[in-house]
């Protein structure tokens, strides 16, 4: 084997071994740029689901929003968006609390229906009307 034909493998082995390398880093850590921090969780009547309101910051580029997600317990809240409810303060329309949240209140009705009130003036991006079999009525105030 002559020296360029050496270097060559040599070269395609290191290029493939860092290719490999920086998509297993790029699959262990995501490339989500948001982070969810929870504000609350409301346990079902039942226990075995939970509402978890939470405020999403994606970067300096968006604004902060209050989503709900309606999650098993157990499961954890991780860094995807809400399931069931987004909305934000509409531009600062809506006043938000010491921790960027705009008003929002959950009320499980029973086992398969939540209710979910939030300020009128919000800007609101999901309102699902159900998820895995629970349904979700809203309410303005």
């Amino acid at each position: 084997m002559g020296f360029e034909t050496a270097w060559r493998y040599f070269m395609r082995r290191r290029v493939l071994g860092f290719l490999i390398s920086a998509g297993c880093i790029l699959l262990s850590f995501g490339c989500d740029v948001c982070n969810n921090r929870m504000v609350r969780e409301i346990p079902s009547p039942n226990g075995s689901k939970r509402a978890v309101l939470f405020e999403r910051d994606c970067g300096a580029t968006t604004d902060f929003s209050t989503q709900v997600s309606i999650l098993p317990v157990g499961k954890k809240l991780g860094t995807s968006a809400g399931n069931t409810f987004v909305a934000d303060s509409n531009h600062g329309i809506v006043s938000v609390d010491s921790q960027s949240v705009i008003a929002v209140d959950i009320a499980w009705k029973n086992d398969q229906e939540i209710e979910i009130t939030y300020p009128t003036r919000a800007r609101t991006f999901l309102k699902a009307s159900e998820f895995q079999g629970i349904r979700i009525v809203y309410r303005m105030n």
